[in-house]
């Protein structure tokens, strides 16, 4: 019997805790774990965070981290994930997620030597009993496979005909333990959100819709539309722009493209993103009907656009060194410069939002265990104020700039009054004013109207109607029938 379980924390950490019972142990930070797993030689692997993350191994008693795979941008690779060991403890199964949302399951080895690719894949695969599991076209599939020469031996063989997929996330609700145990989770679970506004007491007084994936949510300048992320056909994130009050989407990037984070234009005639069709590249567009993208620099794999100042002067991004000012002219389209780093932070959830004035930009960073929202000044970041107490996440300004407002790490909406000394902000102690909820996840969406009465949200749906859990003991007796 198992002696040790390892799980992720809602708190961002990789843990092992007894089964027996007793205290858990930190091995090691992991802010939205895509999937783990453990050998006998008490090596671990597992996904931090994604996208644009790869494979990392720690020993099971802690130590060092460190990549066992490499995203490779010739093959489009934006991250791996849900490591799976193979019964050698050396090699590992892994879906590898491309840049335009097509997925690949491949082979792995803890001595990096080896990055085989199997097949197309809609969702991660586990091995149990000398088969492959995996989901193929909602339906969950066992695959005779040769583990000695890393190969299928036969065709894929259906096991049960509805199993829930989470299409953006490539994963399968479903496990097999060595003993002939499946468990998988059948009919529907609802992915879908519903968007609505929230006055600032919490009540829902508008129910906008209930279509589709809203990961980002951000309101235009005239309070007329949202762009916002949803998810698109096969996993690809899309940016589609919804018109207010009614909240019908309509897809704005273009087709074949994995495009990220859209920022809004200071004057709201266009929209800058980060599209991943190959190189990764910031791109803006014109809301204008004919309005083509055209391509305002390259930036590292690992770079998102969080927020475009008022004066048009700055567009912030943040990549894994921290959040970079990337100076700009114009605005259709702008004309980028050299880009320089603001502020050197590691952050959980990586989000910035410039004050009205465009002379202050407020941000989340790690502050010791958990992230908070600070503010620096702009463009020198040479002051810096915190803002949230006791963690928090998503700053958002009112357009008077006299509140800013942020997630708590508990899940309540916080409101920090603003009171102005020239152009220097003074901050109130921060007050709750609802509880969202939301989790403080890099998947939280919401924004906040320019009076700051209402609160835009994407809040999941939890029906789970039509579903239910399935065990099956001995699964591999129905290959034979």
């Amino acid at each position: 019997m198992a002696k040790w379980a390892g799980y992720f924390t809602i708190q961002g950490k990789l843990c092992k805790i007894e089964v027996a019972g007793g205290l858990p142990t930190v091995l090691a930070d992991a802010h939205a774990g895509k999937g783990g797993t453990w050998n006998r030689d008490g090596v671990i692997l597992f996904t931090p965070d994604s996208p644009n993350q790869p494979i990392y191994r720690v020993s099971s008693s802690g130590g060092a981290v460190t990549a066992v795979t490499k995203l490779d941008p010739s093959r489009g690779d934006n991250s791996h994930r849900f490591p799976e060991f193979l019964p050698d403890g050396r090699h590992f199964l892994y879906l590898a997620r491309g840049a335009a949302g097509a997925g690949e399951l491949r082979v792995g080895s803890l001595d990096g030597a080896t990055s085989q690719t199997l097949m197309p894949a809609e969702s991660q695969a586990v091995y149990a009993a000398g088969y492959l599991l995996f989901t193929q076209a909602n339906s969950l599939v066992a695959r005779p496979f040769d583990t000695a020469n890393l190969r299928f031996t036969g065709d894929p063989v259906p096991l049960a005909a509805s199993v829930l997929l989470l299409r953006s996330a490539y994963r399968g609700v479903f496990s097999a333990s060595q003993n002939g145990v499946l468990v998988y989770l059948a009919g529907a679970i609802s992915q879908l959100s519903d968007l609505s506004w929230f006055d600032r007491t919490g009540a829902r007084p508008e129910h906008l819709a209930t279509a589709i994936m809203y990961p980002t949510l951000i309101i235009s300048p005239d309070q007329r539309r949202v762009a916002a992320i949803t998810s698109g056909e096969g996993g690809a994130e899309n940016v589609s722009l919804l018109d207010l009050p009614h909240g019908v989407p309509t897809r704005f990037s273009p087709a074949g493209e994995f495009a990220l984070n859209p920022v809004w234009a200071p004057d709201g005639t266009g929209v800058i993103y980060v599209s991943q069709k190959g190189q990764s590249t910031l791109t803006y567009k014109p809301i204008a009907a004919g309005g083509r993208p055209q391509v305002v620099g390259e930036v590292s794999s690992d770079s998102y656009p969080y927020d475009w100042s008022r004066d048009g002067r700055h567009i912030v991004y943040v990549n894994a060194q921290g959040y970079w000012l990337l100076p700009v002219e114009g605005l259709a389209p702008p004309k980028a410069g050299k880009p320089s780093l603001l502020v050197r932070a590691v952050t959980d959830y990586a989000t910035a939002a410039f004050s009205p004035d465009s002379k202050w930009l407020a941000y989340d960073a790690r502050d010791g265990s958990h992230d908070e929202v600070f503010i620096t000044n702009v463009p020198d970041g040479d002051r810096k104020w915190q803002v949230s107490v006791g963690g928090g996440g998503y700053p958002r300004w009112r357009r008077d700039g006299k509140e800013l407002y942020y997630l708590g790490a508990d899940g309540k909406m916080m409101a920090a009054a603003v009171q102005w000394t020239g152009d220097v902000p003074e901050f109130q102690p921060p007050k709750p004013l609802f509880d969202t909820h939301h989790a403080l996840t890099p998947s939280t969406a919401y924004d906040v109207a320019a009076d700051g009465q209402r609160f835009l949200m994407a809040w999941p749906e939890t029906s789970t109607e039509r579903s239910m859990l399935t065990l099956v003991t001995n699964w591999t007796a129905q290959l034979k029938k």
